[in-house]
């Protein structure tokens, strides 16, 4: 009876320890553990969203996706692209140079121009029921336009989504 008892016991503290060196080698990726991946899997340049629209898309909201700073530059932060499941580096800032949206100073009123596509330094406005485009430098700075006096512009937070692309079948 007692030899039945003292075998049980044995067997349990057997695997107990077991387990602990299985344990501590693969904690130190040793022996048969020495392949084993203990990182994670961390995105790539080609893992990462470089348009915004994309980020607006997966619900993303503009205030955790862009911003100015003092000077009224825009950056972005990249997000890892839709059905990627890797770990964003630590800083994913990217400065926007040609925001989608900036609005302009004609005179005493105020525009707002679209870019004609994505990184585009020209932009299209509605002015007194009429379109007019409108070329920047950096950050809608420096605006000029053949058919109006633009006096001024300045990039705006706001970012449409981008349409989801349609696989075909």
């Amino acid at each position: 009876m007692w030899d039945w008892t003292a075998f049980t016991v044995g067997a349990l503290i057997g695997m107990a320890f077991i387990l602990i060196i299985v344990i501590i080698l693969y904690a130190t990726n040793s022996f048969i553990f020495k392949y084993c991946n203990t990182s994670s899997n961390t995105c790539k340049n080609c893992d990462m969203e470089n348009d915004p629209g994309v980020a607006v898309t997966e619900g993303y909201p503009i205030s955790q996706i862009l911003f100015q700073d003092e000077e009224m530059r825009m950056y972005h932060k990249r997000i890892a692209k839709p059905g990627k499941t890797c770990t964003l580096t630590s800083n994913q800032t990217v400065m926007m140079p040609h925001p989608q949206i900036c609005q302009f100073t004609i005179g005493d009123e105020l525009i707002e121009g679209k870019q004609v596509s994505l990184g585009s330094s020209i932009y299209k406005a509605n002015y007194h029921g009429r379109e007019i485009t409108i070329s920047t430098r950096a950050h809608c700075f420096d605006p000029s336009s053949k058919q109006v006096q633009v006096d001024r512009g300045v990039g705006i937070l706001r970012w449409e989504p981008t349409p989801i692309q349609q696989k075909s079948v």
